[in-house]
Protein backbone atom coordinates (compact mmCIF):
# COMPACT_ATOMS: atom_id res chain seq x y z
CA UNK A 1 0.00 0.00 0.00
CA UNK A 2 1.54 3.78 -1.10
CA UNK A 3 2.24 6.23 1.55
CA UNK A 4 -1.25 8.05 -0.44
CA UNK A 5 -3.67 5.47 -0.65
CA UNK A 6 -2.79 5.45 3.21
CA UNK A 7 -2.90 8.87 4.71
CA UNK A 8 -6.42 8.99 2.49
CA UNK A 9 -7.87 6.29 4.30
CA UNK A 10 -7.46 7.40 7.67
CA UNK A 11 -8.57 11.20 6.34
CA UNK A 12 -12.12 9.66 5.86
CA UNK A 13 -12.20 7.82 8.86
CA UNK A 14 -11.92 11.13 10.58
CA UNK A 15 -14.75 13.31 12.44
CA UNK A 16 -15.56 16.24 10.52
CA UNK A 17 -14.53 18.47 13.42
CA UNK A 18 -11.15 16.30 13.51
CA UNK A 19 -11.11 16.62 9.17
CA UNK A 20 -11.85 20.27 9.77
CA UNK A 21 -9.58 21.13 11.92
CA UNK A 22 -6.38 19.61 10.16
CA UNK A 23 -7.48 21.60 7.13
CA UNK A 24 -8.31 25.12 8.90
CA UNK A 25 -6.69 25.21 11.98
CA UNK A 26 -6.94 24.38 15.68
CA UNK A 27 -7.76 28.00 16.70
CA UNK A 28 -10.37 28.42 13.57
CA UNK A 29 -12.15 25.55 14.96
CA UNK A 30 -11.86 25.78 19.07
CA UNK A 31 -14.12 29.31 17.97
CA UNK A 32 -16.50 27.08 15.70
CA UNK A 33 -16.95 24.66 18.74
CA UNK A 34 -17.53 27.47 21.44
CA UNK A 35 -20.06 28.91 19.13
CA UNK A 36 -22.14 26.02 18.89
CA UNK A 37 -22.35 25.59 22.18
CA UNK A 38 -23.14 29.21 22.85
CA UNK A 39 -26.13 28.76 20.27
CA UNK A 40 -27.12 25.27 22.32
CA UNK A 41 -27.32 27.17 25.41
CA UNK A 42 -28.95 30.03 23.54
CA UNK A 43 -31.77 27.10 22.22
CA UNK A 44 -32.00 26.20 25.50
CA UNK A 45 -32.85 29.03 28.08
CA UNK A 46 -34.64 31.21 25.42
CA UNK A 47 -38.02 29.73 26.82
CA UNK A 48 -37.03 29.61 30.37
CA UNK A 49 -36.13 33.77 30.18
CA UNK A 50 -39.46 34.44 28.44
CA UNK A 51 -41.47 33.13 31.33
CA UNK A 52 -40.82 35.96 33.33
CA UNK A 53 -42.45 38.48 31.80
CA UNK A 54 -46.11 37.01 31.08
CA UNK A 55 -48.20 39.98 33.22
CA UNK A 56 -51.57 38.63 32.04
CA UNK A 57 -51.18 35.02 32.21
CA UNK A 58 -50.55 35.25 36.33
CA UNK A 59 -52.42 38.20 36.38
CA UNK A 60 -55.21 36.43 35.41
CA UNK A 61 -54.15 33.19 38.11
CA UNK A 62 -54.32 35.52 40.53
CA UNK A 63 -57.66 37.09 39.53
CA UNK A 64 -58.97 33.36 39.69
CA UNK A 65 -57.23 32.98 43.16
CA UNK A 66 -59.29 35.30 44.62
CA UNK A 67 -61.92 34.52 43.39
CA UNK A 68 -61.82 30.68 44.69
CA UNK A 69 -59.85 31.37 47.94
CA UNK A 70 -61.03 30.22 51.03
CA UNK A 71 -62.30 33.03 53.40
CA UNK A 72 -58.70 32.88 55.48
CA UNK A 73 -56.61 33.43 52.39
CA UNK A 74 -58.52 36.48 51.10
CA UNK A 75 -56.73 38.81 52.44
CA UNK A 76 -53.14 37.82 50.19
CA UNK A 77 -55.01 36.75 47.18
CA UNK A 78 -56.64 40.42 47.41
CA UNK A 79 -52.93 41.68 48.06
CA UNK A 80 -51.65 40.10 44.85
CA UNK A 81 -54.28 41.02 42.13
CA UNK A 82 -53.77 44.91 43.53
CA UNK A 83 -50.13 44.29 42.72
CA UNK A 84 -50.92 43.96 39.00
CA UNK A 85 -52.79 47.31 38.94
CA UNK A 86 -54.15 48.28 35.81
CA UNK A 87 -53.73 45.01 34.57
CA UNK A 88 -55.98 43.50 36.36
CA UNK A 89 -59.46 44.88 35.40
CA UNK A 90 -60.40 43.05 32.50
CA UNK A 91 -59.84 39.70 34.28
CA UNK A 92 -61.25 41.25 37.20
CA UNK A 93 -64.22 42.18 34.65
CA UNK A 94 -64.36 38.50 33.23
CA UNK A 95 -64.29 37.22 36.53
CA UNK A 96 -66.76 39.33 38.19
CA UNK A 97 -69.62 38.03 35.06
CA UNK A 98 -68.88 33.98 36.12
CA UNK A 99 -68.73 34.41 39.30
CA UNK A 100 -71.22 33.42 42.16
CA UNK A 101 -72.19 36.40 45.22
CA UNK A 102 -69.17 36.23 47.77
CA UNK A 103 -66.55 35.99 44.99
CA UNK A 104 -68.18 39.49 42.94
CA UNK A 105 -67.53 41.40 46.66
CA UNK A 106 -64.27 40.56 47.01
CA UNK A 107 -63.50 41.75 43.23
CA UNK A 108 -65.36 44.58 44.02
CA UNK A 109 -62.71 45.35 47.36
CA UNK A 110 -60.12 44.90 44.29
CA UNK A 111 -61.60 47.54 42.26
CA UNK A 112 -62.22 49.63 45.41
CA UNK A 113 -58.62 49.36 46.48
CA UNK A 114 -56.98 49.78 43.38
CA UNK A 115 -58.95 53.27 43.19
CA UNK A 116 -58.66 53.70 39.26
CA UNK A 117 -61.10 56.01 37.20
CA UNK A 118 -60.76 53.36 34.01
CA UNK A 119 -63.12 50.99 36.58
CA UNK A 120 -66.00 53.69 36.85
CA UNK A 121 -67.81 52.28 34.07
CA UNK A 122 -67.91 48.87 34.58
CA UNK A 123 -69.03 49.53 38.12
CA UNK A 124 -71.34 51.64 37.43
CA UNK A 125 -73.02 48.69 35.38
CA UNK A 126 -72.91 46.05 38.20
CA UNK A 127 -74.09 49.59 40.44
CA UNK A 128 -76.97 49.67 38.26
CA UNK A 129 -78.01 46.02 37.13
CA UNK A 130 -76.46 43.90 40.06
CA UNK A 131 -79.12 41.26 41.09
CA UNK A 132 -77.84 40.86 44.52
CA UNK A 133 -78.64 43.83 47.01
CA UNK A 134 -75.53 43.20 48.91
CA UNK A 135 -73.10 42.93 45.24
CA UNK A 136 -74.98 46.02 44.40
CA UNK A 137 -74.66 48.19 47.69
CA UNK A 138 -71.30 47.24 47.81
CA UNK A 139 -70.87 48.74 44.08
CA UNK A 140 -72.64 51.93 45.05
CA UNK A 141 -70.31 52.62 47.58
CA UNK A 142 -67.24 51.70 45.73
CA UNK A 143 -68.66 53.69 42.66
CA UNK A 144 -68.98 56.74 44.94
CA UNK A 145 -64.58 56.37 46.53
CA UNK A 146 -63.90 56.12 42.53
CA UNK A 147 -65.66 59.40 41.75
CA UNK A 148 -64.64 61.36 44.74
CA UNK A 149 -60.84 60.15 44.28
CA UNK A 150 -60.70 61.99 41.44
CA UNK A 151 -57.31 59.71 40.56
Amino acid sequence: MREGERRERERESLSLFTRAETRYGAAVMRTLKLLLLGLALLALLAPVASCGRDVERQCRIAVRSLVAAPKNRVAGELDKVVAFGRYALPDIEQEFHSSSTAPRGRLLDALSRLNLRESIPFVELAARWEKDATVRSQAEAVLRKLRASGR
